[in-house]
């Protein structure tokens, strides 16, 4: 992808017509847009932003089936999230809990 020297939104920029692989990583609710940008123009996902697959995971899967697009998981919280929710056995996981250490779900209120 060649440099024009104007701003592009992350979304365009994921997009890309030349991008063959897009790597996920902006930190946050932030990643959130580009990500599903890049799953609905076809584009594969090395996923390191464990916060989609919080905000959005059934809409993100849903949405790299339907454009037979692959998710990668790349960090160690995306690798467990989806070794563990990939099992197709609902019974095997009760409860998965990520943590909160100052990321965007830091001050969101506890529930039971």
């Amino acid at each position: 992808m060649r440099y024009s020297g104007r701003k592009r939104r992350p979304e365009s920029v994921a997009a890309h017509l030349e991008a063959d692989l897009v790597v996920s990583a902006m930190v946050g609710a932030s990643g959130l847009k580009p990500t599903l940008s890049a799953v609905k123009s076809g584009k594969n996902i090395a996923l390191a932003n464990k916060e989609s697959l919080v905000m959005a995971g059934k809409i993100l899967i849903r949405e790299s089936r339907k454009h037979n697009v692959r998710v990668l998981p790349l960090t160690a919280s995306t690798v467990l999230s989806f070794r563990l929710l990939g099992t197709n056995k609902k019974e095997f996981v009760k409860r998965l809990f990520w943590t909160a250490s100052g990321g965007p779900f830091l001050s969101f209120p506890k529930k039971n």
